[in-house]
């Protein structure tokens, strides 16, 4: 995209680094396409760019540092602020609940600070509640990056909530997820595709 369409997309209207913002960007980010093209409108905005893997879209992308400051989550926590990241390090048994609106099934990417230098992240298994579902991961340490992104696959139904329960002190910095791409929105169609995107253009 370039010119006068590149201006106004999505991305380059929102991500402008105030408090508000980032909170309307997660808000816009929790599975719901109404809600997504909605924002996208109140900002001005033509076009939005998402995600895709085959024929999934990625639909949710929840920062875990506005999941707690929207009080979801119990426990002992704290926010950690990073270089250009914030992150929620969660002492075990507290959980943060993922504020989503999306349901059915959901392929999760949930990414954790694992740096190799801190003893402290040797250790990372924590449990997904999936309504009453449980589902116990760990994230495996890597000596060559600072996070860890596990992935696992999900059925979500409605109303049910999505949390993330520490069994070792851990620290979550997001969570996204893809889902079955449901198409734009009336007053919205597919502009452009390519293997690992997917551009939703307003009508005119």
């Amino acid at each position: 995209m370039s010119g006068t369409s590149d201006r106004r997309s999505f991305f380059k209207q929102l991500l402008r680094g105030s408090a508000q913002t980032a909170e309307e960007v997660a808000t816009a980010f929790r599975g719901d396409p109404a809600v997504l093209v909605a924002t996208a409108e109140r900002y001005g905005a033509d076009r939005i760019v998402l995600a895709r893997r085959g024929a999934t879209t990625r639909l949710l992308s929840q920062p875990a540092a506005l999941a707690a400051a929207a009080g979801d989550a119990t426990g002992t926590s704290r926010v950690v602020e990073g270089n250009g990241w914030d992150a929620v390090a969660l002492d075990p048994g507290a959980t943060l609940t993922i504020p989503t609106a999306a349901t059915g099934p959901i392929d999760l990417e949930i990414r954790l600070l694992t740096p190799a230098t801190d003893p402290a992240t040797s250790a990372n298994r924590f449990r997904l509640h999936v309504g009453d579902a449980t589902n116990d991961l760990t994230a495996t340490r890597r000596d060559d990056a600072d996070f860890t992104v596990v992935t696992t696959s999900v059925d979500l139904q409605p109303g049910a909530p999505l949390s993330i329960e520490a069994i070792d002190p851990i620290t979550v910095q997001s969570v996204t997820g893809f889902v079955p791409d449901p198409g734009p929105p009336a007053g919205w169609s597919v502009a452009t595709t390519t293997d690992d995107s997917i551009v939703w253009q307003r009508q005119p």
